[in-house]
């Protein structure tokens, strides 16, 4: 019952927060560790877009998000 008891107070208090959009560049292992834990895990925070060099790892990994993909930073940024 511990555990569950602060993720029900971040819904509770989940109206007070702001939405904060992200973009990652660099999605591999450790960038979608990030990624997923932003999304799942933390309040307000939604995920737009990802980059990665890598086009096929880039699509795969933002149909997981739900969210754009580029390959190039620049494109990111301008986001």
């Amino acid at each position: 019952m511990l555990e569950l008891y602060p993720k029900i107070v971040m819904m509770k208090k989940k109206e007070n927060f702001v939405t904060l959009r992200i973009g990652l560049i660099g999605a591999g292992t450790h960038g979608m560790r990030y990624l997923r834990h932003a999304k799942n895990d933390v309040p307000g925070m939604e995920p737009v877009m990802l980059c990665n060099r890598n086009v096929e790892t880039a699509e795969v990994n933002a149909q997981e998000i739900g969210c754009d993909f580029t390959t190039n930073p620049a494109e990111l940024i301008d986001k």
